[in-house]
């Protein structure tokens, strides 16, 4: 039965934990440190990188690494307060592995409740697959080391035989995605303020990602599905199993997003059906007809000048020229109707080949 290893951010918990790796689980060897907390870990094989800035006597700063080869994690315990193994985490939660209470990008995610009546998620990965332990790893290492309203919090991890288990805060309204798409008995009646509320709070979050936590993280799975839903509907962003640090220096995250994942889903039915969306976003800005994107659920309770806004940015946000669009500190100045939206002009000299095509179809099919 393996034992949860709880571990604070300090050095000195560090430490303790480091000597029992070395001891049971392999080599570690430390580089030099400066000061501050415990940054980053990367998977590379066999080996874990943990990136670190711990306190120390050194007089010059740089990164600390610390290499354990050959180890395998057994669990993480960010608040102190969970169950030291799987299955007393399983014995003293209502854990009901048979309902699924959210549906994670990857894998299923469970509602409990803690002996001490805190509710808890639960997100089981499949430990089968070397993609659902990268994910798994990844998902500690990027949500452990920020810590921000708009990002959902994780309380801790556990592997136990083929279990691997990531438990984070319970989001009591569960995504966006079925917030609004979801059956009759699911979906929100959410109404204009409330959409703006998340947006804004979607794109805060995002911020403190790209521009303002000392790691700048690309989250690169922003969808419907991937914003929870607190019990005051705050969004809040989660699944961080593609996630990874922006390590080029002056280089716009956004460009990277794409540069990353259009490649990745060029080809793919899905992404075809979001460029066509987009296409047909630009051919209604073209006849001043935006406003025909808008929820027709809303009917006419919303503000269209409110509407037109984001409609703008979203067409900004999403230009084919990267270059073009938006650092996101100046979408959320966008968002709050501090700094005004230029409506964007599309270069059909940037489009694809098919994109040019599909939107000369488009605009003689409107007329």
């Amino acid at each position: 039965m393996c034992h949860l290893l709880c571990i604070a951010l300090t050095v000195q918990t560090l430490q303790t934990v480091f000597s029992k790796l070395q001891h049971n689980r392999g080599t570690v060897s430390r580089t030099s440190c400066t000061d501050g907390g415990w940054n980053y870990v990367t998977l590379n094989s066999d080996t874990i990188d943990i990136l670190s800035n711990i306190t120390c006597d050194c007089s010059h700063g740089n990164n600390t690494i610390y290499h354990v080869t050959n180890m395998h994690l057994k669990g993480l315990n960010l608040t102190g307060s969970l169950p030291s193994e799987f299955e007393n985490l399983t014995h003293l939660t209502e854990l009901d592995l048979t309902r699924n209470y959210l549906n994670g990008g990857f894998g299923p995610v469970y509602k409990g409740v803690l002996s001490d009546g805190v509710v808890i998620a639960v997100k089981q990965l499949s430990s089968k697959s070397k993609q659902g332990n990268r994910e798994f790893l990844n998902e500690i290492v990027m949500i452990s080391a920020l810590q921000h309203p708009n990002l959902v919090n994780l309380y801790g991890c556990c592997t136990e035989g083929n279990q691997l288990l990531l438990v984070y805060e319970y989001m009591e309204n569960n995504s966006l995605a079925r917030a609004l798409f979801g059956c009759e008995e699911h979906r929100l009646k959410l109404d204009w303020p409330t959409r703006m509320k998340i947006c804004l709070g979607i794109a805060i979050g995002l911020t403190y990602l790209h521009e303002e936590s000392r790691l700048k993280i690309v989250h690169r799975d922003i969808k419907a599905t991937n914003v929870l839903l607190d019990r005051a509907l705050n969004a809040k962003i989660s699944d961080f199993g593609l996630a990874k640090l922006d390590e080029e220096e002056n280089t716009h995250i956004s460009t990277r997003i794409t540069e990353q994942l259009g490649r990745a889903t060029q080809v793919t039915c899905r992404r075809r059906t979001f460029v066509y969306l987009l296409d047909w976003a630009y051919v209604l800005q073209e006849h001043g007809n935006l406003l025909e994107l808008v929820d027709p659920n809303l009917r006419s309770d919303y503000s269209t000048k409110e509407a037109l806004r984001l409609l703008n940015l979203a067409l900004l946000c999403t230009n084919p020229s990267p270059t073009l669009r938006p650092s996101m500190s100046s979408v959320v100045s966008m968002i709050e109707g501090k700094t005004a939206v230029q409506a964007p002009t599309v270069m059909r000299s940037n489009m694809s080949p098919d994109s040019q095509l599909r939107f000369r179809l488009q605009i003689v099919q409107f007329k």
